[in-house]
């Protein structure tokens, strides 16, 4: 009985090992290296927001687009109201 639980257990483990393995291997593109092996630690870790990577948005009243409230760009459109 021991000896059927243990081989099911290991059988278990060998499949979510080739699983983990299977899903690594076709999430790769080709050429790119194998990815880095992390610590549990920064794993957990989070990159900290880059200064001044987000700004208001306002809706264009022309076209529905959103685009930043200060700067925005002309797009092209003859009725746009922002830039030349």
């Amino acid at each position: 009985m021991l000896q059927k639980l243990v081989f099911t257990l290991l059988a278990v483990v060998v499949v979510w090992v080739a699983f983990k393995y299977w899903d690594r291997m076709l999430r790769q593109r080709p050429g790119d290296r194998p990815l880095p092996r992390r610590s549990a630690a920064a794993r957990r870790r989070r990159p900290a927001p880059r200064e001044g990577a987000v700004f208001e948005t306002e809706q264009c009243p022309v076209c529905g687009s959103y685009v930043a409230a200060s700067g925005a760009a002309h797009c092209g459109r003859p009725d746009c109201p922002y830039g030349g």
